[in-house]
């Protein structure tokens, strides 16, 4: 992809960040431009990146990673391991996306658990770690995963949800989550794998 490709692909990717945090514009701003400095940094060699998820580790999450990473990038991409746990902290709803895309990933390698954002509440609310309502292929369930889960449930004021390809996952206050969750009882409307879908 060409560097015009990357910035657009960059971008997207931070979308629905930018849209759980808003406020968190300057830092989201840094870590593109740390992307994309790391982009220019090997354009040269044509090596090939796709756009990095908020949760990248450059270049530990790379199975071949680039022969020579210059000091400067490297240095940068260590500094903001610090910087997004600091970001993790203020934004619970952050934390909690983060920890869906990894259910979604231990479940059926995807980037959301799409379609059991409402049997993923219900496990949490029932305070009882098993039966889990998916599959746990990579083993991240522990009681500390669980137990931190349900701290985020609770203290977010709301729930977390895929809405649609155009708003991706969204925020819902919790009375208005609760609305969702009725209607989507009333109507009946299934994904496929026995749990509910959402009237959009």
């Amino acid at each position: 992809m060409d560097r015009i490709q990357f910035v657009k692909a960059q971008a997207a990717v931070l979308a629905e960040v930018r849209r759980i945090v808003p406020d968190e514009a300057a830092v989201l701003q840094q870590y593109e431009q740390l992307a994309l400095d790391t982009y220019d940094a090997f354009a040269e060699t044509g090596r090939q990146f796709h756009a990095w998820p908020l949760w990248a580790n450059f270049p530990d999450d790379y199975a071949r990673p680039p022969e020579s990473v210059p000091t400067p990038i490297l240095a940068r991409w260590r500094e903001w391991r610090a910087v997004r746990q600091s970001l993790l902290q203020r934004n619970p709803r952050l934390e909690l996306y983060g920890m869906m895309r990894e259910i979604g990933d231990t479940d059926q390698f995807n980037s959301w658990p799409y379609y059991q954002e409402q049997a993923i509440q219900d496990w949490l609310d029932r305070g009882e770690m098993n039966p889990l309502p998916f599959s746990d292929l990579k083993g991240i369930v522990t009681p500390a995963f669980y137990a931190r889960l349900r701290e985020l449930r609770h203290s977010i004021g709301g729930w977390l949800y895929w809405k649609d390809i155009r708003d991706g996952v969204v925020f819902l206050p919790e009375d208005e989550w609760q609305q969702l969750r009725a209607e989507s009882a009333r109507t009946g409307y299934l994904d496929g794998r026995g749990g509910r879908t959402f009237k959009i």
